[in-house]
């Protein structure tokens, strides 16, 4: 097997570099439409992924979505205002001289947020579940279990890849 060396790699992210840089700078300069905060994106496909399946009534459907609509008005001013906060968190810890006292206030500030964003969920979490029926919420299980088996596999190949560059990089 043929060793790689140092000014190999070193070249070809020079490359990688040169060649993506120009569409990457293309793109940054399109105008794109307003993008809603992936946690509420990513929490409603997931949630959608699972009532494909599920032969929801009518009624079912329309008060889940009452539910959902319901609960992300709630949720995203929250996290703008998390937002926010960790945009202040920032600054704070770059700040010349570190301040340490306002980046504690923010720390507790920042956790009362996530513990009320929390009790919403848990609460749209509740809601849903009584409208469900107890069969429905047996292949919900069985669809969660998948994914959580599906997501510690791409774990192990995000831990994976991590060792491979922290070893490029810092050996």
């Amino acid at each position: 097997m043929k060793k790689i060396r140092a000014p190999q790699i070193l070249l070809v992210l020079i490359l990688g570099a040169s060649l993506c840089l120009p569409y990457s700078v293309y793109a940054l300069s399109q105008e794109r439409p307003e993008r809603h905060h992936p946690f509420i994106l990513e929490r409603l496909v997931d949630f959608l992924n699972f009532i494909a399946d599920l032969d929801l009534t009518e009624e079912q459907k329309t008060t889940l979505k009452a539910l959902i609509t319901e609960t992300c008005d709630t949720v995203e001013p929250l996290i703008d205002e998390m937002k926010e906060l960790r945009d202040e968190m920032d600054e704070a810890l770059l700040a010349e001289p570190i301040d340490d006292t306002k980046a504690t206030e923010l720390n507790q500030e920042i956790n009362k947020l996530k513990s009320e964003l929390s009790t919403i969920v848990l609460s749209a979490k509740l809601k849903g579940a009584v409208v469900l029926t107890s069969e429905q919420r047996a292949i919900i299980l069985e669809k969660k279990k998948e994914h959580r088996k599906h997501m510690e596999e791409w774990r192990e190949r995000f831990r994976e890849w991590r060792d491979f560059f922290s070893k490029l990089i810092f050996n």
